[in-house]
């Protein structure tokens, strides 16, 4: 066993100096860095908003902002989900304090056509049934969800 382990190891380096002095392990360097930036070029993201007025407690408001996250992801045309999900599902999460403000940001996202969703809560917990508690916007281009949320402050 502690043989075969040498015998991979050995080979491995071996391999690994007929890469370098070939100027091949460089180029798959500079590809893979090539690839992150090109996806990081891309500048995708999603925004979730939470409703601070209601005074949840710190697991309501993940599962609420789970909720968001979730549905807006399933709004999502499937060729923008999996650009997403391969460049590392960037999201923000951000405050506001009243439902009002919440349906004007979910309302403005509709208007330009990204994808959204509007959580309203069942009521079985800590507040009242119907109380809109999170809005998910995107994932989109990141300008286009600042055009709505960049005033917003992080939660």
């Amino acid at each position: 066993m502690a043989k075969e382990s040498a015998f991979g190891l050995l080979k491995g380096l071996v391999l690994r100096k007929a890469l370098a002095e070939s100027g091949e392990e460089d180029r798959l360097a500079e590809k893979q860095h090539e690839k992150f930036y090109e996806k990081k070029a891309s500048n995708m993201k999603q925004a979730i908003v939470l409703n601070t007025s209601l005074k949840m407690g710190k697991g309501k408001i993940a599962a609420q902002c789970s909720h968001a996250s979730v549905q807006a992801f399933l709004e999502t045309k499937e060729s923008v989900r999996n650009e997403w999900l391969s460049i590392g599902m960037e999201k923000v999460v951000l405050k506001v304090s009243s439902d009002k403000e919440l349906v004007e940001l979910y309302q403005k996202a509709k208007r330009r056509k990204l994808p959204c969703a509007l959580i309203r809560d069942a009521g079985h917990t800590q507040v009242p049934a119907g109380s809109i508690t999170a809005v998910g916007i995107g994932p989109a281009k990141e300008n286009e969800i600042d055009e709505i949320t960049g005033n917003l402050k992080l939660l």
